[in-house]
């Protein structure tokens, strides 16, 4: 039978079709088996793998990422990034969204509001452009990644390095780091401070150079290439301006898996005051040990047991021991009788503990006892309580004070005597005074009674001149004797004659030179020789002051 050629035509053509249709449903197969490959590939990415439109909604999203947001993917396909972050968290990125779908490749890192399943997170982001052989941008993919752990620990690190930093730069030590070549590649303001330098001039100085003995740095190198490491090393370093200074170094290195030197990183604190006050300190232990063991006093160190731990050669000189002798003793064994003036008892710990200073009795080596004068403090020293005593030899001085109590005692009962003495010297004195006074009284009533009532019957009587001037003598001689006034001149002023005294008187009553002379029977110059002598014995000489008036105010 002869073929048809429309059969044959359709035969072809329905056999090209089902050859099409295998390769289709192969190909189909083949991309179906990609995509899922590809899903499972995305779905246990640790990270979110998306596709965004144009119209910024989710058209693909791996099971990761929708972990994330505590959803599943069938809830968040077709959804708009905006509903699925949240109006924050979107705004976050809003302007990389808008980059990766106007066809730029973008990356950013960006803080995400919290997710379901945690705080506040840190991601990583990729944006990739979706773009046909056209052009046209028909997405972008994206590619996010949670780095907050990441951030967490940059974090930790940058704050780290900020409080080192500031331990660094704030330590009152000087801190050194110097590169594998000794070159000093960074330094605090206290090691510029310590050596003088600024912190230009410091960095890129070997820190070897710094040494003034150059066996110190060799020794200080050997010992941290042995253990990695050197804790307190004295060493002796030079300033910019040729100071030398005594240092503690503490340092240690750092080497790499090779063994080669990486860095050295030392602390140096500055001890020369330390080291000169160690030496003063010395010095003075040195003068004062002199001083004890040259003192003329007695120096004892005992326990809180009593037992002597040192003595001077005072003391073993005073108590007849060699200061050997003296170490194998306790104050007990000295101990012959105490008496404190503080009241403390006198046992080896009541004289550790008690008064700063008290008698005591002491036994010599011969048994001889003496008195001293013991001063006592306490200090602890390495737990241990330890009593410092000074003391020296009263013996004499008490000899000598109880003969001067003796003497004292003897003076006091002759000052008692004396006293007795003089109180009946007082009495005999009042007796004697008052008897003078009892005996001028009757005299002067006597004058005045008996006297001069006659001497007025005379000056009324019929006397001659001569006669009268006798009466008158008489009268004014009686009168120096009971004026008061005489009295006073004759008591206060010692270098007057009576007879100035008599013409002081009259002169007060206002009688002239010539009257006093007519009374007194002499001249008119001396009177005035009399007169000139009472103003010099009353200091008046070469004043201006009246005589008469000056009397009057005695």
């Amino acid at each position: 039978m002869k073929e048809n050629p429309a059969y044959n035509l359709l035969r072809d053509k329905v056999l090209a079709l089902e050859r099409q249709f295998a390769r289709s449903s192969k190909a189909e197969n083949e991309l179906r088996r990609k995509e899922q490959e590809l899903r499972l590939i995305t779905d246990n990415l640790p990270g979110l793998v998306s596709y965004i439109d144009p119209s910024e909604r989710y058209r693909f999203i791996n099971l990761g990422g929708a972990r994330w947001f505590g959803m599943s993917q069938e809830e968040i396909i077709g959804k708009p990034l905006k509903d699925i972050l949240g109006e924050t968290s979107y705004a976050m990125i809003k302007e990389y969204v808008a980059a990766a779908l106007s066809g730029r490749h973008v990356r950013y890192e960006s803080s995400l509001l919290p997710l379901k399943h945690g705080g506040p997170r840190w991601v990583i982001a990729d944006c990739v452009p979706d773009i046909d052989e056209t052009g046209k941008i028909n997405g972008y993919f994206g590619l996010v990644f949670d780095i907050t752990d990441r951030k967490n620990a940059e974090d930790l690190l940058k704050e780290s390095e900020e409080h080192y930093r500031v331990l660094f730069e704030d330590s009152r030590d000087a801190i050194i780091i110097t590169d594998g070549e000794g070159r000093i590649i960074d330094a605090n303001k206290a090691a510029f401070n310590l050596l003088g330098y600024s912190k230009k001039e410091m960095f890129g100085q070997n820190m070897g150079t710094h040494y003034v003995d150059n066996s110190q740095l060799k020794a200080l190198r050997q010992r941290m290439e042995n253990y990695g490491f050197v804790k307190d090393f004295e060493v002796r370093l030079r300033k910019k301006d040729g100071t030398e200074i005594d240092c503690l170094s503490t340092a240690n290195e750092r080497r790499d898996a090779q063994g080669r030197l990486l860095r050295r990183q030392g602390i140096i604190r500055d001890i020369t005051r330390q080291k000169k006050m160690v030496e003063q300190l010395n010095h003075q232990i040195l003068r004062n040990q002199l001083i004890l063991q040259n003192a003329i006093d007695g120096f004892l160190i005992l326990n809180s047991e009593g037992h002597i731990l040192e003595a001077n050669s005072a003391a073993a000189s005073i108590l007849g021991y060699s200061p050997d002798e003296m170490r194998e003793l306790t104050i007990a064994d000295l101990e012959a009788t105490s008496h404190s003036q503080e009241g403390a008892g006198g046992s080896p710990r009541d004289l550790c503990g008690g008064s700063d200073r008290l008698e005591m009795e002491f036994v010599c080596k011969d048994h001889r006892k003496i008195t001293v004068e013991i001063s006592i403090s306490s200090v602890e020293q390495d737990g241990q309580e330890l009593c410092f005593a000074f003391f020296h030899d009263i013996t004499e001085r008490k000899k000598t004070q109880q003969e001067l109590l003796k003497r004292e005692r003897k003076l006091k009962i002759q000052h008692r005597n004396l006293e007795e003495v003089n109180t009946a010297l007082r009495v005999l004195l009042k007796k004697r005074e008052e008897d003078k006074s009892n005996l001028e009284e009757n005299v002067l009533s006597n004058i005045k009674g008996l006297v001069f009532p006659y001497l007025e019957k005379l000056k009324q009587a019929r006397l001659d001149r001569n006669q009268m001037m006798y009466v008158s003598i008489l009268e004014s001689h009686l009168n120096d004797i009971v004026s008061p006034f005489a009295q006073k001149l004759s008591s206060q002023y010692f270098g007057f004659t009576p007879q100035e005294i008599r013409i002081a008187s009259m002169v007060k009553e206002g009688l002239t030179n010539k009257e006093i002379a007519e009374i007194l029977g002499t001249c008119v110059r001396t009177i005035a020789f009399h007169r000139e002598n009472i103003r010099k014995t009353l200091g008046l000489k070469n004043k201006k002051a009246n005589l008469e008036t000056h009397l009057m105010s005695l």
